[in-house]
């Protein structure tokens, strides 16, 4: 089980770019409520998504091409990038 979870600053601003670009179609609130519920999950079940690179794990969104990455550190979660699936990194 996780005692902390930690959004990194780089997560921040990605979610605040999704946010912004899904408010001019009115989706934002979907878009928040699926980050929120992919959130839930990862709180209890923190180790149910396998390692991808460096100890980052991966959960997707339910309804949008988004993911989140996250990394576990003792009993602590940081949330690394909430990225967008269409675009190239």
């Amino acid at each position: 089980m996780v005692d902390n979870f930690i959004v990194l600053e780089t997560a921040r601003k990605e979610l605040h770019q999704a946010i912004c670009y899904f408010e001019l179609y009115n989706r934002s609130t979907h878009f928040i409520k699926d980050f929120e519920s992919q959130i839930e999950i990862i709180k209890n079940m923190p180790y149910g998504f396998q390692v991808r690179y460096k100890q980052v794990r991966i959960i997707s969104f339910n309804h949008f091409q988004y993911t989140i990455h996250y990394k576990i550190e003792d009993t602590t979660v940081y949330i690394l990038h909430v990225l967008n699936q269409s675009q190239s990194y």
